[in-house]
């Protein structure tokens, strides 16, 4: 990439105030029968980058106590296309004037999400784990054009891109099991990855896959929902609830009653805290 083109990228894909995608529990006092809470915060305005690792004393990261802030210096190295996902990545060197990390970074085209990978050794990292991802504070979720990001077993509400680790207040989940309680031949707990939406329905499983597609061609609902185990009759043993498979779309149905299509970009891996990269839009 020509070094005239970065800045321009950086202030349209970067620039801004990005959250860790959770408010995660930080540490118990027992004295006062209180906790705090954690979240970290990326600043980032054409080549400056500051860091801020906040905590609260409220479960909405609302209350700040303390913040440790480091501010650093962001510069865009060249593009590649990453392992698996084909996603274009691009190369994000962060210094503190003293030593440099490397990381391979990806911000979607609407600006919503920032996923990036560190490396410990001296060297930008090849692909992208989904281990390190971040929101952007205020970003459009509007259902106009799809949103990249990494979904894990915390969950996440699809209208705002922010994650909920409790089950009844999340839209859509991944875990290590069939939702409907059913495996196809030969498949069992732990052999794959699945999603899980509207958790607290007893009968359905608001998730169908609608087959190798891209999100534009599925533009309808389906016509029924799985069914979950104990709802299963001697006559319908066919909610078996197959695994995420890379290229599949699924229609989930949200808390809300609306509904989102969710297309798994990278090749699951039942070994890696079942975090899977995404694509979805809303219905």
């Amino acid at each position: 990439m020509a070094a005239e083109a970065r800045p321009a990228l950086l202030a349209t894909l970067y620039n801004g105030t990005w959250l860790s995608p959770s408010c995660r529990y930080g540490e118990y006092f027992p004295d006062t029968d209180s906790s705090t809470y954690e979240r970290d915060v990326l600043t980032i305005n054409d080549g400056s980058f500051v860091f801020e690792e906040n905590t609260y004393s409220d479960a909405s990261c609302t209350l700040l106590i303390s913040s440790d802030r480091q501010e650093l210096s962001l510069t865009l190295g060249e593009t590649f296309t990453g392992a698996d996902t084909g996603l274009t990545l691009q190369q994000l060197a962060v210094s503190n004037g003293t030593t440099e990390t490397h990381y391979s970074g990806y911000a979607t085209a609407n600006g919503n999400h920032l996923i990036a990978t560190s490396n410990d050794a001296n060297t930008y990292p090849d692909h992208i784990t989904l281990d390190e991802y971040y929101v952007k504070q205020d970003g459009d979720f509007t259902p106009d054009g799809a949103t990249i990001t990494v979904l894990g077993h915390s969950g996440m509400n699809l209208s705002d891109g922010i994650v909920y680790p409790l089950e009844d207040t999340h839209d859509v989940a991944t875990i290590g099991w069939s939702p409907t309680g059913t495996y196809d031949a030969g498949v069992s707990w732990g052999d794959g990855v699945w999603l899980r939406a509207n958790y607290e329905s007893t009968e359905y499983s608001y998730v169908a896959d609608m087959g190798a597609n891209s999100l534009a061609q599925v533009t309808s609902l389906p016509t029924a929902w799985p069914t979950k185990d104990d709802f299963n009759t001697e006559a319908d043993e066919s909610s078996a609830a197959p695994a995420l498979v890379k290229g599949h779309v699924y229609v989930v149905r949200m808390l809300d009653g609306n509904y989102a299509k969710i297309r798994i970009l990278n090749t699951p891996d039942a070994d890696s805290d079942w975090n899977v990269l995404i694509e979805y839009e809303l219905m």
